[in-house]
C-alpha cells in the first residue's frame, strides 16, 4: 500500500546508492557534486552514501575512499558484474540497521553522472508530501564524450507534451522509499533495463511521480558499461547511423 502522508512517515535518513565499474575517471566528479547536495539536506535528516565498486580493474575504489568520509558512508567491493545486482548489494548495505524503513529514502544514481545541489532536497520534499517513488530526468554532460549533433538529437527526442508527466526512467535519477522498495521486490539482477523493471512494479503498488524538477547530467559517452543501456540510445541518435530528421518530425527515445 502507498505510504500515507503523515509526519510519522517523514524521511529521517537518505542514502545515495552508486554502482561503479571502472569509473575512476568519473566517480570523483559525481561524489563532489553529491557532497554539495548532501549539505543542502536539513540537519534533522541524516545522510549516507554507498559506492558499489563492481569488478573494477582501475582506481575506482581508491577514488571512492577519498570522498566517503562520513561515519555511515560505505564502500562495497564486489564481483557481481551486473548493474542490477550491484544496486541490490548497495541498497542492502545502506538500509541495514534501520528499524523504520518508511522513513528511509534511497536516492539512486550512477558513477558517470553529476547531480544538482537540490537533487536530494527535491526528492525529500516529494517523499514527505506522500510519494513513495520519484523518477527524474537527465541531460547530457558537456565533457570529452559530448557531441553537439547527438546532444541536439537527444534533447529533441527527449521532449514530452507540456503539462504531462515525463515518460522517462533512469537508474541515475530514481528515488524510492525503502519500505516500498522491499515491498515490490527491489532491484532485479538484470544487467540492463533494471530501472524500467523496478519502476513498472512501483507504479502498480505505490504512489509514484515522474518529476522534471531536478534534472541530473549524465555522461554522453556512446560506449557504456551496461549492455543495451543509455549509451546504446545515444548511438541510435548518432548522425552516422541516421540522417537528420526534418524539422518538426517526431523522434522517440526509449525511457531509460
Amino acid at each position: 500500500m502507498s505510504t500515507k502522508n503523515t509526519a510519522v512517515n517523514d524521511i529521517a535518513h537518505v542514502v545515495v546508492v552508486i554502482p561503479a565499474h571502472d569509473e575512476a575517471a568519473r566517480l570523483g566528479r559525481l561524489l563532489a557534486s553529491m557532497s554539495l547536495a548532501r549539505r543542502r539536506v536539513s540537519e534533522k535528516v541524516s545522510t549516507s552514501c554507498v559506492v558499489v565498486a563492481d569488478a573494477c580493474t582501475d582506481r575506482t575504489a581508491e577514488v571512492a575512499r577519498c570522498f566517503l568520509t562520513g561515519g555511515q558512508d560505505v564502500l562495497e567491493e564486489v564481483e557481481v558484474r551486473s548493474v542490477g545486482r550491484a544496486r541490490q548489494r548497495g541498497v542492502a548495505s545502506a538500509i541495514e540497521g534501520h528499524e523504520d524503513l518508511r522513513r528511509v529514502w534511497i536516492a539512486n544514481t550512477d558513477a558517470d553522472t553529476v547531480v544538482p545541489d537540490n537533487w536530494l532536497t527535491a526528492q525529500l520534499r516529494l517523499a514527505n508530501s506522500g510519494y513513495d517513488a520519484v523518477a527524474g530526468t537527465v541531460t547530457l554532460l558537456e565533457d570529452d564524450d559530448w557531441c553537439p549533433t547527438v546532444a541536439a538529437r537527444f534533447e529533441r527526442a527527449y521532449r514530452w507534451p507540456p503539462g504531462t508527466p515525463h515518460p522517462h526512467i533512469h537508474g541515475c535519477n530514481l528515488g524510492v522509499r525503502a519500505s516500498t522498495y522491499l515491498e515490490v521486490g527491489g532491484w532485479s539482477e538484470r544487467c540492463s533495463a533494471e530501472d524500467g523493471d523496478l519502476w513498472r512494479r512501483l507504479k502498480t503498488h505505490a504512489r509514484v511521480l515522474s518529476s522534471a524538477e531536478s534534472r541530473v547530467a549524465t555522461s554522453a559517452r556512446m560506449h557504456g558499461r551496461a549492455p543495451d543501456g543509455f549509451a546504446g540510445h545515444l548511438v541510435s541518435l548518432d548522425q552516422s547511423a541516421f540522417p537528420e530528421p526534418p524539422a518538426g518530425a517526431p523522434m522517440r527515445l526509449p525511457g531509460r
